[in-house]
C-alpha cells in the first residue's frame, strides 16, 4: 500500500507522459475530470496541474529513480 509520504507529483508526470507518448491521453483527462467532480479542492489543484501537462507540447525526460 502506498502511504502518503510515498507519492511524487514528478512520478505523476512520468506516469502521465508515459500514457500520454502511447495514445491515452484524452482517457486519462477524462478520468481526472470525472475524479475532480468528487473529490476536496486539495486534490483539484494538483489534477488541474496534471492535466495541464497532458494537454501542453511539454515532454518530461526526468527519471523516476537511478538505474
Amino acid at each position: 500500500m502506498i502511504e502518503n509520504a510515498d507519492f511524487c507529483i514528478e512520478c505523476e508526470y512520468h506516469a502521465d507522459f508515459f500514457a500520454k507518448k502511447f495514445g491515452k491521453k484524452d482517457s486519462l483527462v477524462s478520468s481526472l475530470d470525472k475524479f475532480t467532480n468528487k473529490i476536496d479542492s486539495k486534490k483539484t489543484t494538483e489534477f488541474n496541474l496534471r492535466k495541464n501537462k497532458l494537454n501542453s507540447i511539454e515532454i518530461f525526460d526526468g527519471q523516476i529513480r537511478r538505474l
